[in-house]
């Protein structure tokens, strides 16, 4: 009864000891604001693209998010992927998927600041400040305001692109050919964004473009491109770790109240140096030197005896005789012929008064053999 006690002492104890430091952790924790990532189509914040990603939904029958690798991309044609903002696309692979993309009839819109080494694009520095406001023209001679965010102007190739937009200091939009599709760069990301989608004539520019194209079966806005590299603890929520903390910890206190160590199996000692202990061959050697064989298998067959009380419940006061059925049927290893010659003979063995050393090491053989088949 005392040691139930003390055991509900104990788990209410480690069950105290967690409540508190879950409502430590909870007084503790204070939420942070949710951090939202550029240019993705969800993102309420300033930075975001969602408006624009709402208002081309109303427009057009199917407006979709890309969360998924390049390869993944539809094999069909006449479909829009806007690519806002990117640092990269990734390995030479990845590229490689997106140019399949263009070749099959498909429609990329690419919007960076310094899209150089895209595309095998290049760009030139418009020796101008960020973050004016432009007065931009297209191929028709029609004009537009416009926040220009970027310094770079593209380079045109004119066997390849097509010009669409510029300002007084270069090209500013870009159409090139790539097989059945097109690509359309764009050097100012920030048009889309929720900040400034409003401002100046960002939307009749964006919606101009599109209507270059046909009728697209969908628009992509590819948000795979923005996934931020986060490690494996970051996907977890906080409450989990906590909770996985102390589930540690209490499961650690456990198991030490439960007594438990770690560490190698420890071989008891007998098992290696029964047989090569110094003293028991001091005590050998001095039973040879001495001619003392019969008390030394005298001793050994008490030992015997003893197992046998331990081991199989025969008494060490009967005779060797006495016993010799239940013997019989303990054994396996040793034949009842072989047994019935030792147990009759060893009996006159140990009552004599010399042996030789010849008969000792044959007799102690003997006894050794039927302890080790009552020890097995």
């Amino acid at each position: 009864m005392q040691l139930l006690n003390s055991q509900k002492k104990t788990w209410f104890i480690l069950s105290l000891f967690l409540v508190l430091l879950l409502i430590a952790a909870y007084i503790s924790f204070t939420p942070e604001e949710k951090q939202h990532v550029p240019f993705m189509s969800d993102s309420p914040s300033p930075t975001g693209v969602k408006a624009f990603y709402t208002y081309l939904g109303g427009e057009y029958k199917s407006v979709q998010r890309w969360n998924y690798s390049p390869d993944l991309l539809p094999d069909s044609s006449n479909n829009v992927l806007f690519l806002i903002g990117v640092g990269s696309l990734g390995n030479s692979d990845e590229l490689m998927y997106y140019e399949q993309f263009l070749k099959n009839g498909n429609t990329i819109i690419l919007l960076k600041d310094n899209p150089a080494n895209l595309f095998s694009l290049q760009v030139k520095s418009s020796d101008t400040s960020s973050n004016i406001v432009n007065t931009l023209s297209d191929y028709k001679e029609r004009t537009y305001s416009a926040e220009i965010t970027s310094p770079y102007r593209l380079v045109l190739n004119e066997e390849r692109d097509e010009l669409l937009l510029q300002d007084e200091y270069g090209v500013v939009a870009l159409k090139r050919q790539y097989g059945n599709g097109s690509l359309i760069v764009v050097n100012s990301s920030s048009w889309v964004t929720n900040r400034t989608i409003l401002q100046q004539d960002h939307i009749p520019i964006l919606v101009t473009l599109l209507k270059e194209l046909e009728e697209p079966n969908a628009i992509y806005f590819n948000d795979y491109v923005h996934y931020p590299n986060t490690s494996y603890w970051e996907v977890y929520p906080t409450w989990f770790i906590l909770l996985l903390l102390h589930s540690i910890i209490i499961v650690f206190l456990w198991l030490l109240h439960k007594g438990k160590r770690f560490g190698t199996i420890i071989t008891p000692r007998e098992e290696m140096v029964r047989f090569s202990d110094e003293s028991i061959r001091a005590l050998s050697a001095w039973y040879i030197r001495g001619n003392k064989y019969v008390e030394s298998l005298q001793y050994q067959a008490s030992y015997v005896r003893a197992i046998m009380q331990e081991k199989w419940g025969i008494a060490t006061y009967k005779e060797w005789e006495d016993v010799q059925q239940r013997i019989e049927e303990k054994c396996s290893k040793i034949s009842n012929k072989e047994l019935a010659s030792l147990l009759n003979q060893l009996p006159k063995v140990l009552q004599s008064k010399s042996l030789t050393k010849k008969e000792y090491l044959t007799w102690s053989k003997k006894i050794d053999q039927l302890r080790k088949e009552v020890e097995e």
